[in-house]
């Protein structure tokens, strides 16, 4: 019996290893600072942001607007990394809680993004380029 009971605990250990070890790899966001114009469709319009990135946080401010807040990494698929944004400030001015992706821009350089933003039935886009740092 104690046998097998040792060998339940290093299966057990075992996964919990590989389980960590993915956790690990899920927490790879970007780094540096990100800046751009992007353009918004309903209702149309047209704004710069920028982006402070560490990892698996960051601040996003929409200078002309009036607003931003912090972002909260959620995932990565390699060519993709995931945050949510939270509205820290001037949130009569801007929707909170919006999911924003950056994807590795097709230029030959790796300092630009493309940026996406979507919530609330309001979608932004545009590309970002890197004032410094990039992928971690």
């Amino acid at each position: 019996m104690a046998r097998h009971h040792s060998s339940f605990a290093a299966v057990i250990g075992a996964c919990l290893c590989v389980a960590l070890g993915v956790a690990g790899a899920q927490a790879a966001g970007l780094g540096g600072s990100w800046s751009g114009q992007v353009a918004q469709s309903n209702p149309p319009a047209t704004y710069p942001v920028e982006m402070q990135l560490s990892g698996e946080s960051g601040r996003i401010d929409y200078a002309s607007l009036g607003c931003g807040g912090t972002l909260e990494f959620l995932r990565t698929d390699g060519t993709s990394h995931w945050y949510r944004e939270h509205i820290s400030y001037g949130k009569d001015k801007c929707i909170d809680a919006g999911v924003i992706e950056m994807r590795t821009h097709p230029a030959p350089d790796n300092a630009s993004l493309d940026w996406t933003w979507s919530g609330g039935g309001v979608s932004v886009r545009g590309v970002l380029r890197s004032g410094g740092a990039g992928r971690k």
